[in-house]
């Protein structure tokens, strides 16, 4: 006897999700504190914090704050002209 199997289908393919975050917005990393968005896509975030480090994070590790900081990013009390 044979048997009639159903065509495999394909997952649909979706595009490229657009980044949750965009440059220079202000956010938060629970190990680092906050900073700035340098740049960001589907799969990284660049965040540049006071002190001048720059860090990547999966977007999941990134929460973006509700204030909307897009100047410079101001440098913690008491760290002014201070480098690792």
């Amino acid at each position: 006897a044979r048997v009639e199997r159903a065509p495999l289908r394909r997952p649909a393919t979706r595009p490229p999700a657009a980044p949750a975050f965009s440059a220079r917005q202000a956010v938060k990393v629970r190990r680092y504190g906050e900073g700035q968005v340098v740049c960001a896509d589907s799969g990284s975030i660049t965040v540049e914090f006071a002190d001048g480090s720059r860090r990547s994070f999966v977007p999941g590790s990134v929460e973006a704050l509700p204030h909307a900081a897009r100047g410079p990013i101001a440098p913690k009390a008491g760290t002014e002209g201070e480098r690792p």
